[in-house]
């Protein structure tokens, strides 16, 4: 699940999203379209927030393969 998803999900706006995990709403506006790179500390605050609902792997855009999982 990406974070825009997630937030549709959760009905989450950006400027909500943004305020439990301290960005700005055009901040997280970029994350969700898709525009800016997610850093990793907050990827792993989504990952904490969203109870697993979305991976690392997904935030960051990495399709995991066949090859990886094995």
């Amino acid at each position: 699940m990406d974070l825009a998803d997630w937030m549709k999900a959760e009905d989450l706006d950006d400027a909500a999203l943004g305020e439990r995990i301290g960005k700005s709403r055009s901040r997280v506006s970029r994350y969700r379209r898709k525009i800016e790179d997610i850093p990793s500390d907050v990827v792993k605050q989504l990952v904490k927030l969203s109870k697993g609902a979305m991976t690392a792997n997904e935030l960051l855009g990495i399709k995991e393969t066949a090859e990886c999982r094995a």
